[in-house]
């Protein structure tokens, strides 16, 4: 399955692309990319540092774990990626409302959802 025999498939999993928080599978080009949606502005994101604001958490070289911190229409999340084996990639993500100051009130009232996207 692999095109690069010298990499075992654990590390074959990169996150340094474009955007942040988006994981690829080399051998496959399988993308997995979070999406964020905001009800409220009706706004979609797909976390792009040059068009969304982005905080660059952890990034580990090889073993496509990373986490960020993003926002979307007052609603703050932080996201993480860790991998659980080599063809299993587990992601979370939480609202975190004192992110920054002074919206923390508005990240409350805020309608927002985080999907991941295969392609």
């Amino acid at each position: 399955m692999s095109l690069t025999t010298t990499l075992p498939p654990d590390v074959q999993w990169f996150t340094w692309s474009d955007r942040p928080a988006e994981a690829v599978f080399g051998p496959l080009g399988l993308r997995i990319t979070p999406l964020l949606y905001s009800t409220r502005a009706r706004k979609m994101s797909r976390i792009e540092p040059r068009r969304d604001p982005v905080r660059l958490g952890h990034h580990a070289l090889t073993a496509c774990r990373t986490g960020l911190e993003t926002g979307l229409a007052g609603t703050w999340l932080a996201l993480a990626l860790d991998p659980a084996g080599p063809f299993v990639q587990r992601g979370s993500w939480r609202q975190e409302a004192g992110l920054r100051p002074g919206r923390a009130a508005a990240a409350g009232r805020s309608r927002a959802w985080a999907s991941p996207a295969l392609s």
